[in-house]
């Protein structure tokens, strides 16, 4: 995945990190939401979208709780995966202790 992200042209961010508690906040007051999260190694990757502009943050989680943005776009597209399907075969869960705070899943 991150060889694709250096090479995504709609890549254009420089690494930008805070606080996770500052950070998701203030990706939430531009109107992304978490709608997806997984592991990576120790790092928690979340990728973040906006209902109406469908503009996209992807922002990664350190276990010292500190979240960089990596990738951010202005466009895309949501594909549909059933969420059943993908537990079925895949049962393992993100730890609560590394969702964000309002991520109530």
């Amino acid at each position: 995945m991150a060889a694709f992200l250096c090479a995504a042209p709609a890549v254009a961010v420089a690494s930008q990190c805070a606080p996770t508690q500052l950070m998701i906040p203030a990706l939430q007051r531009t109107g992304e939401q978490v709608v997806w999260r997984g592991l990576a190694g120790t790092h928690l990757v979340l990728l973040m979208l906006h209902s109406s502009t469908r503009a996209w943050t992807i922002a990664g989680t350190s276990p010292s709780k500190i979240t960089c943005i990596v990738a951010h776009g202005q466009d895309g597209e949501l594909i549909t995966v059933g969420a059943e399907d993908v537990r079925a075969r895949n049962p393992t869960r993100v730890p609560d202790r590394e969702r964000p705070p309002n991520d109530h899943r």
